[in-house]
């Protein structure tokens, strides 16, 4: 009996998790081996940008007792730790993909529905969201940020600790937080003058 083909997306939704989830490491070959005929880098590629994404959307930046970062590019050489980038929404991510390359163009539409429907379960559920020792986000990372942070319905911890952000990316992501967003918000940790400062006042960012 002959095999019949099963398409890529039967898979997807279930690696992605895998991608994604805060308790995986993922290791990224972002650089195209020797020889090989493939034109599309892996910056360039619609999938792996998705899986990319998906990766960064919700992982600590690094694990405090192992001391290894859970998003790591060895592609990037020297810069590897200053690689991983902040969350992205599902209109981020739209505008993003549009970009990119397929080789079936068709898949362009169904990674965007993927990449939504994934991150209003990820973000609608998440309870604890660690981003302490990012690199200091731009005032479009930090509009981001707030997209993503006003999904998090059931968010009780944010910790923003260490991330040297602007004012202007402060005011930023300000601009992008819905009213009314994480409202079971119980702590907030961020770095003031380089004190660790811990704000245990229900709801609302007063400060980073």
């Amino acid at each position: 009996m002959a095999l019949q083909p099963v398409p890529l997306l039967h898979f997807v939704p279930r690696s992605a998790g895998r991608y994604a989830h805060q308790g995986t490491t993922v290791y990224m070959l972002t650089q195209l081996p020797e020889g090989t005929e493939r034109k599309v880098g892996y910056d360039a590629s619609g999938w792996t940008t998705y899986e990319r994404r998906s990766a960064e959307q919700i992982k600590k930046f690094y694990l405090f007792d192992a001391k290894w970062k859970l998003v790591l590019d060895l592609g990037a050489g020297e810069n590897a730790e200053k690689g991983r980038n902040w969350p992205l929404d599902p209109d981020g991510f739209d505008a993003l993909i549009e970009e990119k390359q397929f080789t079936n163009g068709a898949d362009k539409g169904a990674v965007q529905a993927l990449f939504r429907r994934m991150s209003v379960a990820q973000l609608g559920g998440i309870k604890k969201l660690d981003f302490d020792g990012m690199p200091p986000p731009t005032v479009e990372d930090a509009q981001q940020l707030g997209r993503c942070l006003s999904r998090c319905l059931n968010l009780e911890r944010c910790d923003l600790c260490n991330v040297k952000m602007t004012d202007e990316a402060c005011a930023a992501l300000f601009s992008t937080l819905a009213s009314g967003s994480m409202a079971k918000l119980t702590e907030l940790l961020r770095t003031i003058d380089t004190v660790r400062d811990v704000d245990s006042s229900p709801p609302g960012l007063s400060g980073m």
